[in-house]
């Protein structure tokens, strides 16, 4: 054994032991199996190391988000998506999942639908899709937070709307076919009329992982103005920007961004993981775009 010369070298030794001990658990929970997330040790870069069902996130050619260059899409008029019952009164829980945070719709309630026509060799969707569930990604900072970049400009943070289509029973199925899913993804701007309002109203109340509130009933239609639903989108072939990174999404990305106030991102990068880390920098980098087609619609 060692001997300790004083009280402050006592001292040291057990602040060292201490941090060690907190940072190994912090370490150990973050590397079970699945336990991915934003951090150096379970981050983007390591996602494919977590699980062996998380190899398309290394592997996978059709992958998310992308940059989207708009000098380079191509305006498709065969391609087009119709947005439905937006003023439905959905009842659902809000959440911090430790990775995002996540409204999600209950099983018994009514939502909005989409339905899509999509100009891509061998992909028919011809089911409408129900609306899922949604989430944002943000930054630390009003520079970076979206995960898809428009003409290398990405926006404070993102929202993704996830509709799975109807042929299959439910969101956690159809994830995995070609068809399964339509996310509408729509960049974050900071203004002063914010279209999250009522929704940050619950904010207070989920803090941390797992902090839950349910029964939360509003309309996403309050989300939108006309010219959200009916300017356009860029549409591509991609993946889930989360693991399992499946490429089972058809995005329909809009460059109209929803207004979010500086005060209501301050309390998204207050939200937490746990108690020693922040839930920031929640989006994944770029991937390449691997020869895929951005498409150009008008939704007029």
């Amino acid at each position: 054994m060692f001997k300790l010369r004083n009280y402050y070298e006592f001292s040291k030794v057990f602040r060292q032991l201490f941090y060690f001990s907190q940072n190994s658990n912090r370490r150990f929970n973050q590397a079970i199996l699945g336990a991915w997330g934003y951090t150096e040790e379970n981050g983007p870069n390591r996602w494919a190391k977590l699980s062996e069902s998380y190899v398309l996130s290394d592997e996978g050619k059709r992958q998310s988000p992308i940059m989207i260059d708009t000098g380079l899409t191509i305006f498709n008029k065969n391609t087009n998506i119709k947005l439905d019952k937006l003023d439905t009164l959905m009842t659902g829980s809000l959440k911090n999942t430790g990775q995002s945070i996540k409204y999600e719709p209950n099983s018994d309630t009514p939502v909005p639908l989409v339905e899509a026509k999509v100009d891509f060799p061998g992909l028919v969707l011809c089911n409408p899709f129900r609306l899922a569930e949604f989430h944002f990604h943000w930054g630390s900072s009003n520079e970076e937070g979206s995960e898809h970049v428009i003409d290398g400009k990405p926006g404070c943070g993102e929202i993704h709307f996830v509709y799975a289509n109807t042929k299959y029973e439910g969101a956690k199925i159809a994830v995995r076919h070609a068809d399964g899913l339509i996310v509408l993804g729509y960049m974050l701007s900071v203004g002063e009329n914010s279209v999250f309002d009522e929704l940050f109203k619950f904010m207070p109340e989920i803090k941390a992982s797992n902090d839950r509130v349910e029964n939360v009933t509003f309309k996403i239609s309050q989300f939108f103005q006309d010219k959200q639903t009916q300017g356009g989108f860029y549409v591509y072939q991609g993946s889930l920007t989360t693991p399992p990174c499946y490429e089972s999404v058809t995005w329909f990305l809009s460059p109209l961004p929803l207004v979010i106030t500086q005060e209501q991102l301050r309390v998204l990068r207050s939200q937490r993981v746990d108690e020693h880390t922040q839930l920031q920098q929640n989006f994944r980098p770029l991937k390449p775009l691997n020869g895929r087609k951005v498409l150009r619609i008008s939704c007029k």
